[in-house]
């Protein structure tokens, strides 16, 4: 298990794993090649809108569970 003393590995391995590019980076850098910097932009609006609908979307499910769930908020 690990313990506190762990934690500057675990941040730095956040830390990478953020950088690291993923498929939505390769995504806006290929449209960006291909079909300029407008594009490139447009790719970044529609992928951040995703980001915060899927982020809100699971907020509001927890927020059902626990509201709902009498084994997980106490009297």
């Amino acid at each position: 298990m690990l313990g506190i003393h762990d934690f500057p590995l675990y941040v730095f391995s956040c830390i990478l794993l953020n950088l690291t590019p993923g498929q939505d980076t390769m995504y806006i850098i290929g449209r960006s090649l291909a079909q300029g910097r407008r594009a490139g932009i447009v790719s970044v609006l529609g992928i951040m809108t995703g980001v915060w609908v899927h982020t809100l979307l699971a907020a509001l499910g927890l927020s059902v569970i626990l509201a709902t769930s009498a084994m997980l908020l106490p009297s």
